[in-house]
């Protein structure tokens, strides 16, 4: 299910919503990921996702450093 057609309709209205504005420190990443409402996208809602996806999501989040998930 998880395949590319999905990812590029997700793409574009995850991006637009969760990193326009630009996150600040009281906006965190993290609240805005938490709060979009995944249940309205190809992923469907975030206790759905498989376990790998949730996992590879909260390690980029804890992450020091810059990082993408593709």
């Amino acid at each position: 299910m998880h395949d590319d057609r999905m990812a590029k309709s997700v793409y574009p209205q995850v991006m637009a919503s969760i990193f326009s504005p630009a996150p600040t420190h009281a906006d965190s990443l993290r609240a805005r990921i938490s709060s979009f409402p995944w249940e309205k996208t190809a992923l469907g809602a975030k206790a759905d996702w498989p376990i790998s996806l949730r996992t590879t999501v909260e390690l980029a989040l804890a992450s020091d450093f810059p990082m993408f998930i593709m």
